[in-house]
């Protein structure tokens, strides 16, 4: 993949790869606090319920 990318911007340095990183970063991180909170109030709910 990254060679297909030097080769389209002819050469030049590979600056897709930071970007993807950095975007797949924010969404496994995003993913994980929407995980965390749905979570607690999943726990939340089973302490009220009788």
């Amino acid at each position: 993949m990254a060679a297909s990318s030097r080769a389209r911007d002819g050469g030049g340095p590979d600056t897709g790869g930071p970007l993807i990183v950095a975007i797949i970063l924010a969404v496994v991180v995003s993913g994980g606090i929407v995980g965390w909170v749905a979570a607690g109030r999943a726990a939340r709910r089973r302490e009220e319920s009788p």
